[in-house]
Parts: structure tokens; sequence; C-alpha cells
């Protein structure tokens, strides 16, 4: 976006860092900047508003803490779609992989494995102790050539039979581990945490990874699945909708 395009700041008893960040969010909320423009760098935008670079950057963190905006390091700062994408925050039962991040997700990768689950996703699918087969969909969640999430998803091989996909039909189970399960559930119980990247991990997320583990019901209460999302802290960020 070009600077010559942005209002000029007033001399009203609000600080600067707050009309910058007023004007870009309305810039934003009238579709006068869209997900993937650019703002203009921290020099050109305080000389043109005639402030400090740290009144800018003050701006600029705000919008990025409420989503609004990415800067990822040695790179723009860019509008994101979030906002729009996760109005309804984490209440909602959806994919936060697609949901929570800051830029459109631009491909998943899936790899399928028919295996044996252990004793704790037993328990929480209702299994108790009984040994059940399922299918383990492995996720890798891209934006551009970036890895930024990665996820895994347990699903008994009765819920394959009751939505009538093999398990050899690996773009059918994808696309059940995408979208399908969160149209048929009624209701989910879900636990986050953040950690630390460990040294000798081999996979990204590369930074600080923020997990969200998920059991998805149907309305009925029979489980549905079990997720696990592992999340690069970078590019994610999460709303919920709290009430008494």
């Amino acid at each position: 976006m070009n600077n010559r395009e942005l209002p000029l700041l007033k001399e009203v008893n609000i600080p600067y860092y707050v009309q910058i960040y007023d004007i870009i969010y309305q810039l934003i909320q009238d579709g006068s900047l869209k997900e993937g423009d650019t703002l203009p760098g921290e020099n050109i935008l305080a000389e043109y508003w005639n402030v400090s670079r740290s009144t800018i950057r003050a701006a600029v963190r705000k919008l990025e803490e409420d989503g609004y905006i990415y800067k990822m390091q040695g790179k723009k700062t860019m509008i994101t779609g979030q906002a729009a994408r996760n109005k309804d925050g984490l209440h909602r039962i959806t994919n936060p992989c697609i949901t929570s991040c800051v830029a459109s997700v631009t491909r998943v990768e899936a790899v399928v494995n028919v295996q044996n689950g252990g004793r704790l996703i037993g328990d929480l699918l209702g299994y108790n102790g009984k040994i059940f087969t399922a299918v383990a969909v492995d996720m890798k969640y891209f934006v551009g050539e970036t890895c930024v999430a990665t996820s895994v998803a347990i699903i008994p091989v009765i819920r394959l039979e009751e939505e009538g996909i093999s398990i050899d039909d690996h773009n059918g189970i994808k696309e059940l581990a995408l979208n399908t399960m969160y149209r048929r559930a009624g209701r989910s119980h879900l636990f986050m945490s953040a950690v630390e990247r460990s040294e000798d991990e081999a996979d990204p997320p590369g930074c600080q990874i923020v997990i969200v583990m998920d059991e998805v019901f149907y309305e009925d209460e029979m489980p549905l699945s079990y997720h696990k999302y592992r999340m690069d802290s970078n590019w994610y960020r999460f709303t919920i909708d709290r009430r008494m």
C-alpha cells in the first residue's frame, strides 16, 4: 500500500500509536487493505507520520498481537486473513491448523497408516482397554514452502466403514480428517499447551510450539476421532469466546 493513501494523525488526546493502530485496523475493516497486502517499512511510516520508529513498532506489535498482521523475521509486514477465518474462535469445532493461521494455508500433505490404537487414545475414544484398529493420518500444513504446523488424526476403522470409505482410499481419508469430521461433530473436548522446540527435533515447526489436543464426539456423545495439532507459534493466533 502507498503511504500517501494513509490518513494523517490528529492532535487529539489519543496516543499516536493508538491512532496508527486504528487507521490500519479501519483500512482492514473496510477492505482497503486485504490479506496478503504489505505495509510500508517502519522508516517510511515514521517519516510519513513524523513520529519515532518506536511509536510505529508499538502500533505494529499491537496489530500483530491481535492477529491483523504478521511480521516474519527478515520479511515484510503483511495483512492476515486470520481475523475473518477465525472470527468464531476455538469454541467452533474446526481444524485450528487451518482456521487460526495468520496466513492462508496453501498446501496440506498427508500420510495414512493403519495401526492398532494405544491405551490412552483408546480410553479417550471409549474402548476402555480393548484393542482397536485405527487409521493414523499425519499431516503437514504449508504456507508457500514453509511448514507451519503438523497434526495427527486417529480415526477408528469402524468410523471409516460408517462413512463408506475404504482403508485404501487415502484421498477420502485425508478429506475425512481435514474437513468431514468437523462437520459430523456435535462437540469436542480441547486441551492446549505450549512447549519449546527440542534441539533434536527433526520436523518443523522450528520454534516454540503450540499444542492442541482435541477429542471429537458425535452429537449423541459417541467418540468420533482424536486429533493432536502442533503449530509454529510465529504463525498462529487464537480467539476464545468466554461467557459466564
